[in-house]
């Protein structure tokens, strides 16, 4: 069965957005990718973008060499939330129940193609879209961010979201790429903790493990350091190539079309989205 979730775009001048550039700047070197700022990321270039629905500006730095290209983001928060959905301990129901905890997360989503105009959820046109999504419990521990898709489209799918932009309904699915994730589901059936991990870490396989990436949080900001080959060779990926440039869009909150959840720690988890089409470029 669909889970179904409308949003309401009033406006039709909502969905358009101006395109700033991030200048990808060339290196010998290879940033360690361990969330801590070296010297090396003092030659790259820096943007700053506001978040959709934060309101607060991210920092954006990229660097690449003839093989991997390698981006620094950063933004502020007030507090490091690296548990997602913890389960509970319910005694009267003598079962583990699903918390309040909601993970910090960074999301790169970058255009398939090169005619893409927006990334949004307020779109007039169909698009899909290869999602870098940094996950503060799921993925960060073991130094990964994961890799999927999103396709926004006419037609639903298994899983798929539905939004009306403007009386016209889009679907969005948000399949992972081909592998296995950097994490599983546990079910703890006997109590051990009042608390426990909803979740245990992996290596990721395939096309789901292209991404490595590493945050560390210290005087309430967050700085994510993050390395990819430009040239992955999976269908699932968009392919980087320095003599082109890219779309892309960035959020501190999961693309995920939900309901902003008061009771949770996160509230706004789930309902990110793009603010600013981003240009990438190489130089």
């Amino acid at each position: 069965m669909l889970k179904i979730v409308t949003i309401i775009y009033l406006s039709f001048f909502s969905s358009y957005l101006f395109a700033k550039t991030l200048t990808c700047s060339k290196t010998e070197s290879s940033p360690n990718i361990d969330g801590t700022i070296e010297d090396l990321w003092s030659k790259a270039k820096e943007i700053s973008v506001q978040d959709a629905i934060e309101k607060v500006d991210i920092k954006l730095k990229c660097l690449y060499n003839k093989d991997y290209i390698y981006f620094l983001s950063s933004y502020p928060d007030a507090y490091a939330n690296v548990k997602h959905k913890a389960k509970v301990w319910n005694p009267d129901l003598e079962i583990y129940q699903s918390g309040p905890t909601r993970e910090d997360t960074f999301i790169f989503k970058f255009a398939m193609d090169q005619v893409t105009s927006d990334l949004s959820l307020k779109s007039n046109a169909p698009y899909s879209a290869d999602i870098w999504y940094w996950k503060g419990f799921r993925s960060d521990p073991i130094g990964y961010a994961d890799d999927k898709m999103h396709h926004f489209g006419l037609s639903p799918s298994k899983k798929s979201r539905r939004i009306l932009v403007n009386g016209q309904i889009f679907y969005l699915s948000r399949p992972g790429d081909s592998g296995s994730s950097s994490y599983k589901s546990v079910l703890p059936t006997e109590k051990t903790l009042d608390e426990v991990a909803a979740y245990e870490h992996r290596t990721p396989q395939g096309s789901r493990g292209d991404i490595k990436a590493k945050g560390t949080w210290s005087n309430k900001t967050w700085n994510i350091e993050w390395s990819r080959q430009l040239k992955t060779g999976h269908s699932d990926d968009v392919q980087l190539d320095p003599n082109h440039s890219y779309k892309f869009g960035v959020s501190i909150n999961e693309i995920a079309a939900s309901e902003k959840k008061p009771k949770v720690e996160r509230p706004n988890h789930g309902t990110g989205d793009i603010g600013e089409l981003l240009e990438l470029t190489f130089h």
